[in-house]
């Protein structure tokens, strides 16, 4: 049993008993999920592998600096199944088009991260080697300069209340 399935077969005990005990406390769901790991050879070891690929998948989303993840989800898939990660530098144009997707639709995403791909998109597509290829799908998008210009308003904006609150703080 790979430890894909032990996850996937550990996951659908969980949801069983949480369907089964509609008034579970987080402890008692803690103490049932610590029986499973007890009971069920390869899941301690499963478990950690799932943390780190998070840890992993943590450090591979962060910002360079620059507004830009440091990688992203490609096209191509892992043994898993999921997709694999590649920096930047080596995104294909299907690639960009699938993390402009990807950053969209996920939740909490900063607008700028959002327009900084959309930008490194417009400067890197179509490129030399990709001259032939259309240019990535962005109509849907919202553009980038009044996201960036909203985004740093609201952040003046809470700058100046955490002021304000400190000079009203006894």
């Amino acid at each position: 049993m790979t430890d894909h399935d032990v996850l996937e077969t550990f996951n659908q005990r969980l949801q069983a008993y949480v369907a089964d005990h509609p008034d579970r406390q987080e402890a008692e769901l803690m103490a049932y999920a610590a029986m499973l790991q007890a009971a069920t050879p390869g899941l301690k070891d499963a478990l950690g592998w799932r943390a780190m690929q998070d840890d992993v998948l943590a450090a591979l989303t962060s910002d360079r600096g620059d507004g830009l993840p440091t990688s992203g989800p490609t096209e191509a898939d892992d043994e898993d199944g999921r997709n694999l990660w590649k920096t930047l530098d080596k995104w294909t144009l299907a690639d960009f088009r699938l993390n402009l997707a990807w950053w969209h639709r996920r939740p909490g995403t900063k607008a700028t991260r959002l327009a900084a791909l959309i930008a490194y998109g417009e400067q890197r597509w179509p490129g030399e080697d990709l001259s032939r290829q259309p240019w990535p799908e962005t109509h849907h998008l919202p553009a980038w300069g009044p996201i960036i210009v909203a985004e740093t308003r609201m952040d003046d904006e809470a700058e100046d209340e955490a002021d304000d609150e400190s000079r009203t703080a006894p």
